[in-house]
């Protein structure tokens, strides 16, 4: 029972309910209920004597209700402040335990009111507030704070001091965030990943401008502080694991940066594979959902340029997510109009300009060599400044791979083509897949093919072979045996098969010196930095060994021809694993939609459910590896500042680190219109800066005269369509009693 006399209302604390499903997954137990006191505060006298209160507090912890339409804070009326203060011992040990107040802001505003009636003088209702909020030294905790913030100003009082749990989210638990989007760092899914508790959130969007408030709203209210600060200690204790240590030498922080990559890729490697075929299934699926939108409104009977954007199809779900389709434009330049307008600013924001690369071309085309050009160029673009610097780290990972994974050797049992040219062509022609590489003896180029062993057409487990072919080589077989250099050809074009190589621009530009064609080149890296985003390189036998589960030995021709056929096989059988399958294309398409985004839900907790087995431990070494390499920057540049000089390295056992900084340069016009008229005359082209135009016509104009002024110098055009799929990731850690409340409030 809620007791509402005037010292506020007590509920009874740690109430859970049994683990519940969301999505095809369990869930923490339902958290209904504060363990914390809570206090109303309804009347400015009351709020005097909680401030008393809230300054002795070290910590607090702030959140907000509010009523309104939309999430934006402009168009959002506060309702409700909530402000905890939790109980901790001088050993900064907490026990569960704090005091909530809850400041009924609609009451508060009510009573100023009435006092200015009588008095006739403005009453902030929140005045008593702004010592505390605006107070530095006291930490304020708070959950995506810029929407108490937009709410606080209206009264004009700042919110000064912060944590913001979302913020220290995204920066020490990046594992948490979906693909694509900065969803994942709401509070109800920080509250299952960090503190084991699923939150009911269904009364969130409640009305709560309306008085009395429900018991639901009052717990509701009341259960955020509390949360957001139990967020917040599992939060700094990331924080304080992911500190690195000052004073280290650059060897020291090289071997440190060693030792999380390696405790990082072997945490995820078990679930690599798993969670790339839900992340894949999930593009596939978001990529039906825009085709789905598209096919609609392109199915249209009226006309779609006499549509606007709302009339286009549109899909929306509270609790799944939203797509929609608009029209993709692409806006012009009329600069002339722009002078029609402004002739003052156009003076101001019109400016010329050209590419060095057409500066350069333009020289050559006068007849002046390419190597004369550059220098001229070097002498007509000035330097205006320094690029950030740029932190430079060279250390053999791959050897660090061979050494401390613990994977298993790669068995070399592929071997040098002991036949006949004639018995390797034929063995080509059969089979479906071929690797290439490209090792370099001294001045001798060769390519190396490599042919695993094929029976029945398949490629199946077993000693491959190797053929080696230098350009003199195949220079001798286009004199004496051309047929065979026919089939060479025939068989490396065939757009039916695949040949892969690690290394695809040497690969491309060797074949194109050997006079041979490739149709159908498959790059390895390409394909695995879709396949693991977070490896530290992208080297042959890293690649191995996070898709193969083996690292080479060491890379010799007949290794690099297996391991690279080895891992074309597997990335394709993972590919296949993430196809979607087909769906029936009679439903409806809000049917097929919705199938589509639940799938997505279903795949995002799936992953969740993966990455919990890593839990913190997964993050913490992620973020200490950046960290290290933020100590390492930090470090060089004060090198950088007490040497004075523009590059600096060192160089150790360890490897290579260095950080420099690239000039920019920029077009003297005088000069080249000076020296060179006519070059300037073919390729200077005038420009409008559009950030400038913008600052300074909102500084003018009036919203409507600027959007149609806007308009008329960068006039829209309409080039297709352009579709859109948001899904609620938050969802996944919502039980079926918040979704079904959502969706019965909508519907009402």
């Amino acid at each position: 029972m809620l007791d509402r006399s005037e010292h506020g209302h007590r509920v009874e604390p740690g109430a859970t309910s049994q683990e519940i499903s969301s999505f095809g997954q369990s869930l923490p137990p339902l958290r209904l209920v504060p363990n914390w006191k809570v206090h109303e505060v309804k009347t400015l006298e009351q709020l005097e004597r909680v401030c008393q209160r809230l300054k002795r507090a070290p910590i607090l912890s702030v959140d907000t209700e509010t009523g309104g339409i939309g999430d934006e804070a402009i168009n959002r009326r506060l309702a409700l402040i909530q402000i905890g203060i939790p109980k901790v011992d001088a050993k900064g040990n907490y026990a569960g335990r704090g005091t909530t107040y809850l400041i009924d802001v609609v009451a508060l505003e009510q009573q100023a009111d009435d006092l200015m009636r009588i008095s006739g003088d403005h009453v902030n209702p929140l005045s008593s507030l702004k010592s505390i909020l605006q107070n530095e030294s006291q930490l304020k905790i708070v959950q995506a704070g810029h929407f108490e913030e937009g709410q606080f100003s209206k009264y004009d009082v700042k919110l000064i001091g912060t944590d913001d749990t979302k913020k220290m989210a995204q920066e020490l638990r990046p594992a948490l965030r979906a693909r694509g989007s900065q969803a994942g760092f709401g509070l109800g899914s920080l509250a299952v990943e960090l503190i084991g508790n699923t939150l009911d959130k269904g009364e969130q969007d409640s009305k709560w401008l309306v008085r009395p408030l429900s018991d639901a709203q009052l717990n509701y209210a009341a259960l955020d502080p509390e949360v957001t600060y139990e967020v917040w200690r599992a939060l700094k204790a990331v924080q304080d694991a992911v500190a690195i240590s000052t004073g280290l030498e650059t060897s020291q922080l090289v071997y440190q940066y060693e030792q999380e990559i390696m405790a990082h890729q072997a945490m995820i490697r078990p679930i690599a594979s798993q969670i790339f075929v839900l992340e894949d299934k999930n593009q596939q699926r978001i990529e039906r959902i825009k085709s789905i939108l598209t096919r609609e409104a392109e199915a249209l009977r009226i006309p779609l340029d006499s549509l606007t954007d709302e009339e286009l199809p549109v899909f929306e779900d509270d609790v799944l997510g939203s797509a929609r389709v608009r029209f993709r434009e692409e806006r012009g330049e009329d600069i002339q109009k722009l002078f029609e307008l402004d002739p003052k600013v156009a003076k101001e924001v019109v400016y010329e300009t050209a590419t060095r690369k057409d500066v350069e071309a333009a020289f050559v085309q006068k007849g002046v060599t390419p190597a004369d050009a550059r220098k001229i160029c070097d002498r007509l673009y000035e330097k205006v400044g320094t690029t950030e610097p740029s932190l430079k780290l060279e250390i053999d990972l791959s050897r660090l791979y061979r050494e401390a994974s613990g994977l298993e050797v790669m068995k070399d049992n592929w071997k040098s083509s002991g036949g006949t040219l004639d018995q390797f062509l034929s063995r080509m022609q059969s089979s479906p897949i071929l690797s290439l590489s490209c090792p370099s003896q001294g001045k001798e180029k060769k390519i190396v093919i490599g042919l695993p062993r094929v029976q029945q057409g398949k490629v199946t487990k077993g000693a491959g072979l190797i053929f080696e072919i230098s350009e003199e080589q195949l220079s001798q077989l286009a004199e004496t045996q051309p047929e065979q250099l026919q089939i060479l050809r025939s068989v490396l074009s065939d757009s039916e098969r695949s040949v892969v190589t690690f290394e695809q621009n040497k690969a491309l530009l060797w074949i194109e010196e050997f006079g041979l064609e490739v149709s159908c080149l498959q790059s390895l890296v390409t394909e695995a930095e879709r396949f693991r985003p977070d490896l530290p390189a992208y080297t042959e036998d890293i690649i191995t060994a996070e898709v193969l589960g083996v690292v080479p030995g060491s890379l010799n021709d007949t290794l690099r021809a297996k391991s690279a056929v080895e891992v074309a096989l597997e990335i394709r059988r993972r590919k296949l694993l993430s196809a979607i399958e087909d769906k029936d294309e009679r439903d409806p398409w809000k049917v097929q939609i919705e199938r589509e985004f639940r799938a997505i839900l279903e795949a995002r907790a799936e992953k969740m459910a993966l990455l919990r087995s890593v839990g913190e431990t997964y993050d913490i070494s992620r973020v200490r590896a950046s960290k290290i390499l933020e100590r390492l920057t930090e470090n060089l540049l004060a090198k950088k500042e007490r040497d004075d000089q523009t590059k600096v390295r060192e160089e150790g056992e360890w490897g290579v680190v260095s950080i420099s900084q690239r000039a920019v340069n920029e077009l003297n016009i005088r000069a080249l219109r000076a020296e060179f008229p006519e070059i300037a005359d073919a390729v200077l082209k005038e420009k409008i800066n559009k950030a400038l135009l913008e600052v300074l016509w909102k500084k003018e104009t009036q919203p409507q005269i600027f959007e149609k002024n806007w308009d008329k110098v960068f006039p829209p055009n309409r080039v297709g369509l352009s579709s859109s799929a948001a899904p609620n990731y938050g969802a996944i850690h919502q039980p079926h009693s918040t979704q079904d409340s959502i969706r019965a409030r909508r519907a009402a």
